[in-house]
């Protein structure tokens, strides 16, 4: 075990606050992404950090990497939640788990950086998916697990991912005439 997490874990401030800072950024982009709301996104990053305890005093958080981790997985639990109370269909599987093109091209939403264009545009459970496939890095049981599905729904939403993408920019570029020459690949490496 670290000397921070062994500190942060007996109580000492200074430690825990260290923990909070060096997570802070990554727990909150996540939310933003996630949320597509700003201000919603630092209220539950708020939330998130005020239940922190629970990771540090789980036995295998032994680094700092395990905490942000933890944190992550806080923020994508919280995030859903949010969004399900707003929306209790927000993350039904279509039928057929029929992935592709299910969002309204004509209702596209134009605003903020093509980042979060792309974002706002994805309906909630192919974002979800798509952020912690991508940006996570989790691999597909994990997601599975969180969305409470099975694997193989998991890896049809990102089969489609490519295409769903690709059709997000083409509608983007239809409602504001607007050409971007970026590539899904180069809009994976934008998000990080």
């Amino acid at each position: 075990m670290t000397p921070l997490m062994r500190k942060a874990r007996k109580g000492d401030r200074d430690a825990m606050a260290a923990l909070y800072h060096t997570s802070k950024q990554r727990v909150l982009y996540i939310c933003n992404v996630l949320l597509c709301d700003p201000k919603e996104a630092d209220a539950a990053c708020a939330h998130i950090f005020k239940n922190a305890w629970s990771c540090l005093l789980d036995e295998s958080m032994t680094s700092e990497e395990d905490f942000l981790r933890c944190m992550e997985r806080k923020a994508v639990g919280w995030c859903k939640r949010k969004i399900l109370k707003k929306n209790n269909k927000a993350f039904r599987i279509p039928a057929g788990r029929n992935f592709v093109g299910i969002f309204e091209t004509e209702n596209i939403m134009t605003e903020g950086t093509l980042c979060e264009q792309v974002l706002a545009n994805l309906p909630s459970l192919h974002r979800f998916i798509y952020i912690t496939s991508t940006l996570l890095a989790w691999p597909s049981a994990e997601i599975a697990k969180s969305m409470y599905t099975n694997e193989k729904t998991i890896e049809d939403a990102l089969a489609a991912e490519q295409e769903n993408l690709t059709r997000i920019l083409d509608g983007l570029y239809q409602k504001t005439g607007r050409k971007t020459e970026l590539s899904v690949a180069e809009y994976h490496k934008m998000l990080h």
